[in-house]
């Protein structure tokens, strides 16, 4: 290319055609270098890189992580307000509790597993559990063995 141009421009005529054939000279020698770029033989297709797919499965991953981890938060909250309110009426128990996201995304409490060595007080658990669970079609399980902290 560059053998091309200087041939050219020495049997080019003196004056200002030559600068003129200069610069369609360099302009060619542009083009020449670029069009493998932005022609037929320089394709760069981004579909085919899988970068996409293990974006997205990383994503899903952690957006997974993130769900358990405010789902773990939410039922130990329920669990601390649930055993103070035991505690404060003289009840000694441990409670377990299962969150969930319902249909609009939103962290509901789906069971409660109470453990208590006292059957009898277990209406008494009910009634104070059923206060703020009321209508929520939540499960609330007895279990007579004390689960270790």
């Amino acid at each position: 290319m560059s053998v091309t141009g200087r041939l050219i421009e020495s049997i080019a005529p003196e004056g200002g055609m030559k600068s003129q054939l200069r610069t369609l000279t360099g302009l060619i020698s542009v083009i020449a270098v670029i069009s493998p770029f932005i022609g037929d033989g320089f394709r760069l297709d981004i579909e085919s890189f899988s970068i996409d797919s293990e974006i997205e499965s990383e994503s899903l991953e952690l957006s997974e992580q993130v769900d358990d981890t405010i789902l773990s938060l939410a039922a130990e909250t329920f669990e601390e307000y649930f055993e103070d309110k035991l505690n404060k009426n003289g009840i000694k128990a441990r409670i377990r509790a299962e969150a969930a996201f319902d249909e609009n995304g939103e962290i509901v409490l789906e069971k409660l597993t109470v453990f208590s060595d006292s059957k009898s007080e277990q209406d008494v658990i009910e009634r104070l559990l059923g206060e703020d669970t009321e209508g929520g079609g939540i499960g609330i399980v007895f279990s007579q063995e004390v689960e270790s902290q």
